[in-house]
């Protein structure tokens, strides 16, 4: 999975594994109005990678949570922005609980 991240990301781009599952790619200077079609190009490949792994039957239950902060408006520094995304990911996993307790 992070080779492929690696493989899809420019050169300047850094890529790191923050979990065992959980990676953040910092995309210095990237137009943020390319961002939602960047994210959409990213979890396409990254599932294409789970799918050569774990096979295509186990791959549709995966989901893909793409959270992203914008320097300097939403911070700083690494440690702010950092802090951010966990928040942000966090009300997403809540989110997406609560929709599916609700079906």
């Amino acid at each position: 999975m992070a080779r492929k991240l690696k493989d899809q990301s420019r050169e300047y781009d850094v890529l790191a594994r923050t979990e065992a599952d959980e990676f953040v790619l910092a995309m210095p200077e990237f137009p943020v109005k390319f961002l939602e079609g960047r994210i959409v190009q990213l979890e396409q490949s990254s599932a294409a990678a789970a799918a050569e792994v774990i096979g295509d039957a186990q791959v549709e239950k995966l989901t893909f949570a793409t959270v992203y902060a914008n320097c300097p408006e939403d911070g700083e520094d690494t440690e702010s922005l950092l802090a951010l995304l966990n928040a942000r990911l966090h009300d997403l996993r809540v989110e997406r609980a609560a929709e599916t307790a609700s079906s």
